[in-house]
């Protein structure tokens, strides 16, 4: 029987000569080389299968199946190992299992390098024996791109928690040393963590896809599992190919993480997926992820959020003449709309909501703007005779804030979001003009998204406005955005043309559980802000943004003008006649 122990290898000094192809070491012929590599996979397999005391064939060896290895490892508790990565561990339970081998794939500049390194860092700077075999870049280029993204290896090297062994120059002929090598390092250093890159690499030096897949899964996966120690095998992916690597790894693997670049709107987007991890629950959608000089951080994909119910207690706007619209305020933890052009008036009602809130009743409140500055905000705030929103912001009662889109993903956004309520926990909430989110979302991620942002704020017992910009300067359509079931309250803010100019005009379309005026008021903006005015009468067509006075005011005014001027030209008669 022949099998291969660590105590009977050759000494350190001579593997590693000949693993790096030194020209001592005397160069094989092709036969001799596939016949070496066929003999260390037999060789290695029988390590593995030894626990069951049963020797095998060469020929039984190469082609010995996953359910046969299982047979010589003991089955292993799969607890969890943390990745390291921000966010990672929850869309994984809590981290990779332990013992277990995750292939990471990705196309070039996907940050599959970053990950691994933030895997192994997170594990040695907490006493766990790392290791990272590289088959792509030297040690040199591993510790100064680690060392853009704070990861300090060289530290932990000096410690001896940390190694790299680099074979950037392994000669084909000495794969099977290498390999070798790998193994050995693993169980005497015992080693926790283990990184391979890339196995993309690797596999090319076997002539036969079973090899390679018999070397993934045989040796580096069950042997190394058998050791306790989890690993991390990166796998190339070349543009344009949808393929893993080899297309052995995915069947291999006990996990696959796929890091994916794409463009969304004109937008480059990091995207990861989660395509198997066993033991685990994973959610198949893709979350989003960035890479800064903090590292990778990965935003939780969006999920439907449980309903929040409105509370029957009245919410006061702080706009003159308003509450008595909708019975006396909005209702609590309600969802309300504000659509309308440009220049109609929402970004002024909803400052008026958090202002008046902060100032009068001492209700904490959150603007964020997704269009203008925040400074542009206070200085509006200030033309309206806001004076003390400054002072309100240094009392921590109110926090203005400017969002970009196109600077953040969905999933990155509402992590945002969720940092801005933390930070304001907030009573009052106005999200001026989500409109802006249609720049890095489709149609149904517009709703998903949306939804996702007033529920959390409601979460929290927040009562919100959203301000909705509308395509026309008269129109009424909001239609296309999905919002009815988002809605508590929708309230339309247009312009009239009304007998040769342009006024501004109010109607509350829709407000849930609410008795409200469904006149079509007009308003004027003061330097107080905005003001109602009386109900518009004697007038129809104002939906279609251009008001004509109705047939009976009109006929009414008819007659009057005619009796007017009947009673003048007799009044001039007579006094004609007394001259």
């Amino acid at each position: 029987m022949e099998y291969h122990h660590f105590g009977r290898d050759p000494p350190l000094r001579a593997r590693q000569s000949r693993a790096f192809g030194v020209a001592s070491c005397p160069e094989p012929s092709h036969s001799g080389y596939r016949s070496s590599l066929d003999n260390w996979l037999v060789r290695r397999v029988n390590h593995v299968y030894i626990v069951n005391h049963q020797p095998i064939s060469k020929n039984k060896g190469r082609h010995l199946e996953a359910r046969e290895v299982q047979k010589g490892v003991a089955a292993r508790e799969r607890s969890r190992v943390s990745t390291g990565v921000q966010g990672l561990d929850g869309l994984l339970s809590g981290g990779f299992p332990k013992g277990s081998m995750i292939a990471v794939a990705g196309r070039p500049g996907t940050g599959k390098t970053l990950l691994a390194s933030e895997f192994l860092f997170e594990g040695a700077t907490h006493g766990e024996s790392s290791l990272y075999v590289s088959f792509a870049e030297t040690k040199e280029q591993f510790l100064d791109n680690a060392e853009k993204f704070g990861l300090h290896f060289e530290k932990l090297i000096d410690t001896g928690i940390f190694s790299f062994l680099d074979l950037t120059t392994v000669a084909p002929e000495g794969v099977s040393d290498a390999l070798d090598l790998i193994v050995e390092q693993v169980g005497s250093r015992n080693g926790k963590r283990l990184v391979i890159d890339s196995f993309t690499t690797l596999a090319q030096a076997f002539e036969k896809v079973i090899d390679a897949r018999t070397a993934l899964h045989v040796v580096l996966g069950k042997l190394v599992h058998g050791l306790g120690c989890t690993t991390v095998v990166l796998t190339e992916m070349p543009f344009g190919v949808d393929r893993i690597g080899m297309g052995i790894e995915e069947f291999v693997a006990d996990g696959i993480i796929f890091l994916d670049m794409v463009s969304h709107k004109g937008i480059p987007k990091r995207t990861i997926s989660i395509r198997k991890m066993r033991g685990t629950e994973i959610t198949l959608r893709p979350s989003s992820y960035e890479i800064t000089k903090h590292g990778i951080t990965i935003f939780p994909t969006i999920m439907p959020l449980p309903r929040v119910s409105i509370r029957n207690r009245r919410v006061q706007t702080g706009v003159a003449g308003f509450d008595e619209l909708v019975d006396g305020g909005l209702m609590e933890r309600s969802v309300t709309g504000l659509a309308g052009a440009a220049g109609t008036g929402k970004t002024t009602f909803g400052l008026q909501f958090v202002y008046s809130g902060a100032k009068n009743l001492g209700q904490k409140g959150l603007l964020i703007s997704f269009n203008e500055p925040a400074e542009q905000v206070r200085l509006v705030s200030h033309r309206l005779g806001m004076s003390r929103i400054e002072d309100l912001e240094k009392q921590g009662k109110l926090k203005i804030e400017s969002i970009l889109t196109e600077e953040y993903t969905p999933e990155g956004l509402v992590l945002r979001f969720q940092e801005l309520l933390k930070e304001a926990n907030p009573i009052r909430v106005v999200l001026d003009d989500v409109t802006a989110l249609e720049n890095i979302t489709s149609e149904d991620e517009f709703y998903r998204l949306l939804d996702t942002l007033v529920t959390l704020a409601k979460q929290r017992g927040a009562t919100v406005i959203v301000s909705i910009t509308t395509d026309e300067i008269v129109g009424t359509s909001i239609t296309g955005k999905s919002l009815s079931t988002a809605l508590d309250g929708v309230i339309m803010l247009r312009y009239v043309e009304l007998e040769g100019r342009m006024d501004r005009t109010m109607i509350v379309l829709k407000m849930r559980a609410t008795k409200h005026d469904t006149s079509i008021r007009e308003f004027i903006i003061t330097r107080g802000g905005i003001r109602m005015e009386s109900a518009l009468q004697g007038y129809t067509g104002f939906l279609s943004g251009a008001a004509k006075r109705t047939i009976s005011d009109f006929e009414d005014g008819e007659e009057g003008s005619t009796s007017g001027q009947e009673k003048t030209s007799a009044d001039r008669r007579r006094s004609s006649r007394r001259d």
